[in-house]
């Protein structure tokens, strides 16, 4: 506990003087109020959606009010969300836990599959495929748990992301990196596996002749405006030195549409 005061005070130390309060408040959890997971999931359920802290509080019969701007509380509650959205503050970070980015490539993974019965329906490392397996049902416990648990470092994750050299520079002139998909370092880079098998351009639709336009048309009054340029993405294909069992073969795409028209 000590340590968590220290750090909760080393920046504003030479303001707070003697009371610390302000930046670090330590209680014994009291029963009668609830449990700490209780407590936890009503911090985090306030600074997501003010509907848990809209109408009247039941303790009170009275409107929650937010006592540092005396507002009501699902005001300041929105306030809060539109300010971190704004600004793209992240408002809570896990610490301790596996990679959510290796969840998320995991669960695309396994769509990528079910599209694709012709495919690899499993991982070839029955200790990986537990994993995916996690990941595909949805139970962040169990992923946690076949990663290797909490507090792991993270080198010693079963699965981590991929990366990749991206083969076009950025804004800048600089060489970057893009997200290949999964692999494990337990095992080495024959357990890479792709999960981003094309690559998305943003490209302008030509527009059509003049002269087309007015030999069969014709105008109505009234009518719907014309869409005029239209954005797409197509898919432009990239080769790979290194390819997972669930990278793209002979030109063919898993289970993706090849077109996406944004107007």
């Amino acid at each position: 506990m000590s340590h968590t005061r220290d750090i909760a005070i080393q920046e504003d130390r030479h303001e707070l003087g003697d009371d610390i309060t302000r930046a670090f408040k330590a209680e014994y959890v009291d029963g009668s109020k609830g449990t700490p997971t209780s407590y936890i999931a009503t911090y985090i359920g306030k600074n997501l959606d003010s509907r848990a802290v809209d109408g009247i509080d039941p303790k009170t019969g009275k409107p929650r009010v937010d006592h540092e701007t005396g507002k009501s509380m699902a005001e300041s509650v929105e306030r809060a969300i539109g300010w971190a959205r704004l600004h793209r503050v992240r408002q809570f970070q896990f610490f301790g836990i596996p990679s959510r980015q290796v969840w998320r490539e995991l669960r695309r993974l396994a769509s990528q599959m079910a599209r694709n019965p012709e495919g690899p329906q499993r991982l070839k490392d029955d200790a990986m495929d537990a994993v995916l397996a996690a990941a595909d049902a949805g139970c962040f416990a169990t992923y946690i748990e076949k990663q290797g648990g909490v507090l792991v470092p993270r080198k010693d994750y079963l699965i981590r992301t991929a990366y990749d050299l991206a083969e076009e520079l950025n804004d800048y002139g600089e060489q970057s990196v893009q997200i290949y998909g999964i692999w494990s370092p337990l095992i080495g880079e024959s357990s890479r596996v792709c999960t981003h098998p094309d690559n998305w351009k943003l490209v302008r639709r030509k527009p059509e002749a003049e002269d087309s336009t007015r030999e069969n048309g014709f105008d109505l009054q009234g009518g719907p405006a014309a869409l005029g340029l239209v954005a797409i993405t197509v898919p432009v294909y990239r080769k790979r030195t290194t390819t997972g069992q669930n990278s793209r073969k002979n030109g063919q795409h898993r289970g993706r549409s090849f077109l996406t028209a944004l107007t």
